[in-house]
């Protein structure tokens, strides 16, 4: 690969970083002032982003000595089941009034007076 593809990719990297950030600041602040009220923002950003520091620093590491030790099979699993054992103990989401009309109030089955994320 040619050197100066290298500035293309990451362009494109600091273009995706920047469209998922400020959607997950969003539901960081939504799910913080439904829960916990507007004066948990600060407490609630503190953790969610040393926690994602913290991921950011040891994942590779960790990952980078099971790829060194052959165990592959692991490496897609740890996250997988990471994420399995997230979705399936996370109690269901509930949204503002608004936002499922944003979402399409009919569209792929969902309903726009309910206040929950789930299909009909």
């Amino acid at each position: 690969m040619p050197g100066w593809t290298v500035i293309g990719i990451m362009a494109l990297m600091g273009f995706g970083v920047g469209i998922a950030g400020p959607s997950r600041d969003m539901l960081v602040r939504t799910s913080t002032a439904a829960r916990l009220g507007t004066g948990a923002f600060g407490r609630i950003y503190g953790l969610v982003y040393s926690g994602l520091d913290a991921g950011l620093a040891t994942a590779p590491l960790i990952f980078g000595m099971l790829m060194d030790a052959g165990k592959t099979r692991i490496i897609a699993g740890i996250p997988a089941s990471t994420l399995r054992m997230v979705t399936d103990r996370m109690p269901q989401i509930r949204l503002p009034m608004a936002l499922p009309s944003v979402l399409g109030s009919t569209r792929a089955g969902w309903t726009a007076g309910r206040t929950s994320c789930s299909p009909q």
